[in-house]
């Protein structure tokens, strides 16, 4: 049996079990199992260079370690040196390598529901390693980001960082000046809330939330 799962803290939101065991048996993968492990921060170096190394074949990694994962793996792939943070553990010969797809699948959801998104506005929610691989996406296609953080400091290091633009107060004003919004936060995860009150939001807006 190849094992995989995925690593967070909390975890029980995740749907990934669900969602990669049925691709499993789509693909007539039955020799593979895939589980759900939570993995407070202070045991993640460990768990990454013993449990992981000796009993599982890939592993995605979600909230809070995506940026701290960097630091146990053998060899980080060039856009996750980018970005600075992964998702995503593999193995090539005997190396563990990291790697970032989150960056991937984001484009390519935004690009499924705005036609041409070169030079729209984009307001980036959050400033931990989710935020990081999808600044890093809409940056590269052309989209005019922005970060706005609540605490205004690790917004303005990730702006600089990435040479994006910084918004220091979500007031209506500002926000009606995107096009697209993209929750990159927790909030969400354990109940249905927002960030933004419901009377900020305009037609011409489009809402991207990477929480479920």
């Amino acid at each position: 049996m190849k094992h995989y799962a995925v690593i967070g803290f909390p975890i029980e939101h995740s749907r990934s079990p669900r969602l990669h065991q049925a691709a499993f048996g789509l693909l007539d993968m039955d020799d593979c199992h895939f589980e759900a492990l939570e993995i407070k921060p202070e045991d993640l170096g460990s768990w990454i260079k013993n449990d992981f190394r000796k009993f599982y074949q890939g592993a995605a990694i979600t909230v809070p370690h995506k940026i701290e994962a960097l630091k146990y793996i053998d060899v980080p792939t060039d856009s996750a040196i980018k970005i600075g943070a992964i998702n995503t553990l593999y193995w090539l010969e005997d190396k563990v390598i990291g790697t970032n797809t989150d960056s991937v699948g984001a484009l390519k959801a935004v690009e499924s529901v705005m036609n041409d998104v070169e030079n729209k506005k984009v307001l980036i929610l959050g400033a931990g390693g989710a935020a990081r691989s999808i600044i890093f996406a809409l940056n590269f296609a052309g989209m005019k980001v922005a970060v706005w953080n609540r605490t205004s400091q690790k917004a303005q290091a990730l702006a600089q960082e990435f040479e994006v633009g910084y918004l220091d107060a979500l007031t209506p004003e500002a926000f009606d000046l995107f096009d697209l919004i993209v929750n990159t936060t927790p909030v969400g995860l354990k109940k249905w809330e927002s960030l933004v009150p419901a009377d900020y939001w305009s037609p011409h807006q489009v809402a991207f939330d990477v929480v479920y």
